[in-house]
Order: C-alpha cells, then structure tokens, then sequence
C-alpha cells in the first residue's frame, strides 16, 4: 500500500503545483488587463489646452483666410459701376468672424475651458512618457507570462494560452526567456 500512498501525495503535489502556477499566471494576466485599461485611458484623454488653443488658432486663421480671399472686394473697388457680388453662406459666416476675430477667439476659449472644468491634463511628452513605461512594463509581462506557460506545460500541468497571446513572446526561445 505504500505504492498507493505515494501516488496519492503525488496527486497532492501536482494539484498544488497546478493552483500555485494558476494563480501566478492570473496576477500577469490581471495585471495585463489593468495596463490595457491604463494605456486606453491616456489615449482617450483629450489634447491637452494648449494643443486645443493651437488647432483651433490655426483653424480659425485658416478659415478666416479662405473666405477673405473669396471675397471680391474688386467688384466694389475696381468697377466703374460697383456691386456687392454674395459670397457663400459659409463664406459669409467667416468674414463676420473675421471682421470680431478677437471677440469669437474669447467666447470659443470660455467653450473650451467650461468644457475642459479645470482637468489637469498631462501634456504630450509626459503621456508618451506614461504609454511607454506601460509598454515595457507589458513586454515584460508577457515574457513572464509565455515562461510560466512553458515551464507548466513541460511539468504536465494544464494551461491555456489567451487567445491574443503576443506572438513575438511565443517566437522566443527558451533561452531569451530565461529557461535554460
């Protein structure tokens, strides 16, 4: 009976092994999860104010610039007989911005600052900053992760890849995971 014994506690060992693996390839697996929603989020952020002020500078620069130039003030000024020719509606609009560029450049920046409610927004450089220390922090993770699979599949132990497991970590050899 002691053959039965042994293969009793080996059953244990085995099952213990299994739960310890399981539970160590779900704390990557949760972490990787919580760095997906991290990098989501700085992604979703919006532009920070200035990068806001500086499109809509440009926008309105160019916009304003556009319907002056299709404005013909020639029919008024270089005619014998001058008229006022309708430029389009659209046109229309932009050279009353234009004529209060100041006053419109005001009223949009109360919109944008109403709407941003004070967020404290990190600028570009510091969200590229954030988004590749997760990045590295991911590539790191899913080493762990491809090694922990492989080192329970030699033990026998069931496992499962997640279906979008990176496959540059599964390309690796043994070795640049840190096997052997």
């Amino acid at each position: 009976m002691n053959v039965l014994q042994t293969i009793k506690d080996l059953r244990k060992t085995s099952r213990s092994a299994t739960e310890a693996a399981t539970a160590g390839l779900d704390q990557i697996r949760g972490r990787l999860v919580e760095l997906e929603a991290e990098a989501a989020e700085i992604e979703a952020m919006p532009a920070p104010r200035d990068v806001i002020l500086a499109a809509f500078d440009r926008d309105l620069a160019r916009f304003t610039g556009e319907a002056t130039r299709t404005f013909q003030i020639a029919n008024l000024t270089r005619t014998p007989k001058p008229g006022l020719r309708l430029p389009s509606v659209e046109a229309a609009v932009w050279l009353l911005v234009a004529a209060n560029a100041e006053a419109f450049r005001s009223f949009v920046i109360s919109l944008i600052d109403k709407d941003l409610d004070g967020a404290d927004l990190p600028d570009l450089k510091e969200r590229a900053a954030r988004l590749e220390k997760i990045a590295e922090e991911r590539d790191e993770l899913v080493r762990a992760e491809e090694a922990v699979i492989r080192e329970m599949e030699a033990a026998g132990l069931p496992v499962l890849r997640r279906a979008d497991a990176d496959p540059d970590a599964l390309l690796l050899s043994d070795t640049a995971l840190g096997l052997g």
